[in-house]
């Protein structure tokens, strides 16, 4: 199962915020240049997460953005749902269109236990549980799924 890039950067962008929540609003050419972002697809991820309400944007000498919901209640999932990616779950992985028990495909017993495990860790996970891994870690986040 792969994840959107977008996805990835979405993540990366809301752990960027999520430890920094303490320092206030934090410009998206900081996330992008500590991230490894592209700027341009930042600002459009950025604009998505903002209509979403997820991220509160700031004007001016201390403009920037930062994180619009505490990250203890924002799940992996409500990050999925805005990217689109949660068809990559429900979807067959071999192309045979929505893996939903009523089209059996050929893998279908086999891939409804992890979609089943994958759908529960996006559910379960939170930005704040991912967050603190990171820190604790002291890593640069990279999240290719």
């Amino acid at each position: 199962m792969v994840f959107s890039k977008t996805w990835g950067y979405a993540v990366r962008a809301l752990i960027h915020l999520a430890r920094h929540k303490d320092q206030g609003t934090v410009l998206s050419s900081r996330i992008a240049k500590e991230e490894h972002i592209p700027a341009p697809f930042l600002s459009k991820i950025l604009g998505t997460l903002a209509a979403a309400k997820i991220v509160v944007s700031a004007r001016g000498p201390k403009g920037g953005f930062m994180l619009n919901v505490p990250a203890e209640d924002l799940t992996l999932m409500d990050i999925t749902t805005k990217f689109g990616a949660p068809d990559s779950v429900t979807e067959c992985i071999i192309g045979h269109g929505e893996c939903d028990g009523g089209v059996v495909c050929p893998i279908h017993k086999k891939w409804s236990e992890p979609k089943r495990q994958i759908m529960k860790f996006l559910e379960t996970t939170t930005l704040a549980d991912i967050s603190e891994v990171a820190k604790y870690h002291e890593i640069p986040v990279s999240i290719d799924i």
